[in-house]
């Protein structure tokens, strides 16, 4: 195998996508963030502008934003656990090549029962 970096335009357009969505969801979570810290304190001359939701929207707000993220990350740890699986069973299968360096692609986190069943991950 070369040492060539095949580049996906796929995963290069992906991470631009990601790039301009989180920027966005970041500065919302602190905007969030500070919403909730005016909504907790009495009312004070500093903030101008009183807070447009409520601590229970705000809340449910991030709340929301949680869950996307996990969703994500469940996406994308999964696509790595894969490819890991993959470059293995490639190394094992060409015992008489070079080893594969797979020191980037590790198990990343326990998987729980329902998605061994589920991807058959052993």
């Amino acid at each position: 195998m070369s040492e060539e970096t095949i580049i996906d335009p796929g995963l290069s357009q992906l991470r631009e996508q990601t790039k301009n969505v989180m920027v966005p969801i970041l500065i919302k979570a602190f905007q969030l963030k500070s919403e909730a810290g005016q909504l907790n304190e009495p009312p004070s001359r500093l903030y101008s502008v009183k807070p447009t939701s409520s601590l229970k929207e705000v809340i449910s707000q991030l709340t929301s934003l949680e869950e996307d993220l996990k969703l994500q990350q469940l996406w994308i740890e999964s696509s790595r656990h894969q490819i890991g699986k993959i470059l293995t069973e490639i190394q094992e299968d060409s015992s008489t090549e070079e080893p594969i360096k797979n020191s980037s692609i590790k198990k990343p986190f326990p998987l729980k029962s329902w998605w061994r069943k589920i991807f058959g991950v052993s």
